[in-house]
């Protein structure tokens, strides 16, 4: 990450700690190294950067819709933290090559299963490319809530 992403990460951070009491995470289940997917429920908006700040320094990288890209400033976000979009409606080959090409650089691979936010908390059905994506890369799969 260059100088301008590790700042904006750094003041993301601070922000996070003053806005959000984390409790419980169990950081020491996270492996320090080799590629992972963290699969987990996305119920806020703030859930990435919080997971992203909290698993630094591991390499980190996740899957996000394509209009994330429309707004400047999710899109600066998404262009530091290494996003990998996806078309939701019609999902590419080319998004598993790169996620795939995440996992095999040992990257944490973060991935919310049901495609969206939920609203409500209540689980939604998943979509299988989580299974797809650790079945063909040969990477553990990482549940948190």
């Amino acid at each position: 990450m260059n100088l301008t992403g590790r700042f904006i990460t750094f003041i993301i951070k601070r922000i996070l700690k003053i806005l959000c009491k984390v409790e419980g995470a169990k950081l020491e289940s996270v492996p320090r190294q080799g590629p992972l997917l963290l699969v987990f429920n996305h119920i806020n908006f703030l859930d990435i950067p919080l997971i992203y700040t909290l698993l630094l320094p591991r390499n980190i990288c996740g899957i996000a819709k394509k209009e994330t890209w429309n707004n400047w400033f999710l899109r600066i976000l998404a262009k530091v933290w290494g996003a990998i979009p996806i078309d939701r409606e019609t999902p590419s080959i080319s998004t598993f090559r790169e996620a795939g090409k995440a996992l095999k650089e040992k990257k944490i691979l973060c991935i919310a299963p049901e495609g969206t936010r939920s609203g409500t908390g209540v689980l939604a059905k998943g979509y299988q490319g989580v299974v797809f994506l650790a079945l063909q890369n040969r990477a553990p799969i990482l549940i948190v809530a």
